[in-house]
């Protein structure tokens, strides 16, 4: 959703992050964890520490070391204005009844599983820290292999953590107000009327 925004209304301009002060910022968490991270926020971004989701350390971390990377509070780089692009724009989404779309997911992990999810997460669970692979599906297999839950448990999980996800992202796009939503059966013609119409 960040990435679509980000092509579609620009991007606020932040520093590169040099790698020690990448290492500095999360030093900060393996030295004294989420409470000493979201001290160091407090005292660099007070503003932005007041409006954080505070059980969100990754988030958190990023706006230390963009701070210590500027020199100046995270808060202050966010204009949260939108830029003019450089093309046209047509934002468009699969809209369908939820339970119809809550089906389709629950077959979809079904046949995920069946199509070998289980031995392509195994695949890559050494690499399992990388933050590429925190994903739905695989952290919760990641999880059964580290003895946590057992296999139903996590096809179960996988689903329910799917469907969350698909509330979110219909949440968002229902506050858009330029996304035109489309069915899976007109999808086609809409979106080819639209870009050749407009």
């Amino acid at each position: 959703m960040m990435y679509v925004d980000a092509l579609t209304y620009g991007i606020d301009s932040l520093p590169d992050i040099d790698p020690d002060v990448r290492r500095r910022a999360y030093a900060i968490m393996d030295e004294g964890g989420i409470k000493a991270v979201a001290e160091e926020l407090r005292r660099l971004d007070p503003v932005y520490w007041s409006r954080v989701d505070r059980a969100n350390h990754k988030r958190m971390i990023h706006a230390i070391e963009v701070s210590m990377q500027a020199g100046r509070p995270y808060s202050s780089l966010l204009t949260g204005r939108r830029r003019e692009r450089p093309f046209r724009i047509i934002r468009t989404a699969i809209g369908m009844e939820r339970d119809e779309l809550f089906g389709r997911i629950n077959r979809r992990v079904d046949e995920m599983i069946a199509d070998g999810l289980e031995e392509e997460a195994m695949r890559v669970y050494p690499m399992r820290h990388y933050n590429s692979l925190n994903t739905v599906g695989l952290k919760e297999m990641f999880a059964m292999f580290d003895g946590q839950m057992d296999r139903s448990t996590v096809i179960a999980r996988i689903a329910k953590n799917t469907r969350v996800y698909a509330k979110k992202q219909l949440t968002w796009l229902k506050k858009s107000t330029d996304t035109i939503f489309v069915t899976p059966d007109d999808a086609f013609e809409k979106i080819l009327r639209l870009i050749t119409t407009s």
